[in-house]
């Protein structure tokens, strides 16, 4: 049998199981740990994609449905066991800051020269 939405008030979606069950976790701040080593798995995968904590969060609660709770929560034990790597990934984001703002740059540059010279040869030929 086909599954009916089931709605509340003024016709507002009623909350599965599933979503009263993350709702008590959220306001108990209780995780299992399938859980956590999930959330850990999804930041790693941002991570390879050079994304800041706050894309990471953002991220993570559309695609996946993540509390935001738990994100904080995975990524500051995440900095705790690797200080390091997340000092040196601080600069590479920097880094990668500073070569979007060059490329940017450069292409403005390059649309820039693209009109000096068609607007050149034709101040040329009338002169």
């Amino acid at each position: 049998a086909a599954r009916q939405n089931q709605t509340g008030p003024a016709g507002a979606p009623t909350p599965t199981k599933r979503h009263r069950a993350m709702a008590r976790q959220r306001q108990t701040g209780s995780y299992t740990w399938t859980q956590v080593k999930s959330v850990q798995n999804l930041i790693e995968r941002c991570l390879s994609q050079y994304m800041t904590q706050a894309e990471v969060i953002a991220t993570l609660q559309v695609q996946a449905d993540v509390d935001p709770a738990l994100t904080c929560l995975v990524w500051s034990k995440l900095e705790e066991a690797n200080p390091d790597f997340f000092l040196s990934y601080d600069v590479r984001l920097k880094l990668k800051d500073q070569i979007v703002a060059f490329n940017y740059l450069v292409e403005q540059q390059t649309r820039l020269l693209q009109k000096l010279t068609l607007a050149l040869p034709q101040q040329g030929l009338m002169d």
